[in-house]
């Protein structure tokens, strides 16, 4: 059985999705999208990533994920994006960044749109999230993970990943 949530190990402790092969491999088996995956590699790790949908006439590219272990990384990225030219617009909602990565987006000159934010605020400020151990017979022990309790919703890191028709 495979995982679906981990406890990070950062204060505070909090609970987050497992990003691994099987996870980005659900994600992106979309048969109605055309992905462009990029990669930030420090020595021989993988430090960041950013995940493009392509517009059917290949000259828009629509931010859909992107994660960084180390600071600048996505910028990195957006940088040999501008310099290779590949796309005329590069588009992201902004109810999917962070006020950190915010900067590293508007540093290179992206406009934010006020709706979005509007929209985060009316729709998505109290989500609801439904959480259960996957198993028939469950004891009170089995809703910790970590020692974090999986019903507490503060307990959670949420990753907004914007839609792309899935």
């Amino acid at each position: 059985m495979s995982r679906v949530a981990f406890s990070k190990n950062e204060l505070p402790a909090k609970i987050g999705l497992l990003q691994d092969q099987v996870f980005f491999r659900w994600r992106f088996e979309n048969p109605k999208g055309r992905y462009v995956f990029y990669f930030y590699r420090q020595a021989d790790a993988i430090v960041g990533y950013l995940v493009m949908l392509v517009s059917n006439d290949m000259r828009q590219g629509f931010i859909v994920d992107y994660g960084q272990e180390r600071d600048g990384a996505i910028g990195e990225i957006l940088d040999h994006i501008a310099k290779m030219a590949e796309f005329e617009e590069v588009d992201i909602l902004n109810i999917g960044v962070d006020d950190h990565l915010w900067e590293t987006f508007k540093s290179r000159e992206f406009k934010k749109w006020g709706l979005h934010r509007l929209v985060k605020k009316i729709v998505f400020n109290e989500q609801p999230i439904l959480v259960r151990p996957v198993k028939r017979q469950y004891s009170e022990d089995d809703w910790f993970l970590g020692g974090l309790d999986i019903r507490n919703r503060a307990n959670w890191e949420f990753k907004q990943i914007c839609q792309d028709n899935v």
